[in-house]
């Protein structure tokens, strides 16, 4: 089967050696674990291999990016001036469906790979922007309220009416559904980045991703003492034989490396 290779060292061979074309991938980690690192590491490497890669951001500029890849040699412009690597930002402020944003800029660059960073600030923008219209009677009945789907929610029929339960966990399911799928329209294979809880057994903080994603890759770090010990982990990767447990990975002058001892 063919394999969408990240070429970060040491990390291939966790998931037999790449992404399975056209998958959804959660990256989900705490803060400082190197999820941005590890993202525009995918996109920079496969943009040197010939593969055309968009990165989405709704958090960092592109100046702290540039910032961060100039630590390990990554010539970024050069990469944007040959077309090869392009990046864009989604304002959460304009009101304006961000699903239909990514997908209009889905069609303007056509990526092989796709970035969003992150997936956590992409939801938050739409939780406080759906409003329930309420029917009385139903919701006697039913102890259930209509959602219309309104352009700003990111679904797409804004004639219809969705009726789910009267929960957080129901919207947000309804978007990373329209989300992915989305981005299945396509041919991308995607790796979006999440926060994690600090406790708990989900991956993702929107406790929703990580079963709709193709794949979850964790990223772990803890203190030893005085060293900072990070670990990386393939929790579910569809259409792949997948390497169980933990493994350490470093940062180092040219990018992560994973070892496998």
């Amino acid at each position: 089967m063919l394999r969408v290779k990240t070429y970060i060292k040491g990390f291939d061979t966790l998931i037999e050696g790449g992404f399975p074309p056209g998958s959804v991938v959660l990256l989900a980690g705490g803060p400082g674990t190197g999820k941005t690192t590890f993202s525009l590491e995918y996109l920079y490497r496969g943009a040197m291999h010939g593969e055309r890669g968009l990165y989405v951001g709704t958090e960092q500029g592109l100046d702290a990016l540039k910032r961060q890849a100039r630590r390990y040699g990554w010539k970024l412009d050069d990469l944007v001036t040959t077309g090869l690597l392009e990046f864009a930002f989604l304002s959460f402020t304009s009101g304006k469906c961000k699903i239909t944003e990514l997908e209009k800029t889905l069609k303007k660059y056509k990526p092989k790979r796709l970035v969003i960073d992150s997936v956590t600030t992409f939801l938050d923008s739409y939780t406080g922007s759906v409003q329930p219209v309420i029917t009385p009677r139903k919701e006697e009945r039913e102890k259930k309220v209509r959602y219309t789907r309104m352009e700003d929610t990111g679904v797409h029929y804004r004639d219809k009416i969705l009726v789910i339960p009267l929960t957080e966990y129901g919207v947000k399911k309804t978007i990373v559904y329209d989300l992915i799928n989305t981005l299945k329209k396509y041919d991308v294979t995607t790796v979006m980045t999440s926060e994690s809880p600090e406790k708990g057994e989900y991956f993702s903080r929107d406790t929703v991703s990580e079963f709709m994603a193709d794949g979850v890759v964790k990223l772990e770090m803890a203190s030893l003492g005085t060293e900072i010990q990070r670990m990386v982990s393939i929790i579910k990767l569809r259409e792949a034989k997948i390497a169980e447990g933990r493994y350490p990975f470093r940062f180092s002058r040219t990018g992560i490396v994973v070892e496998r001892g």
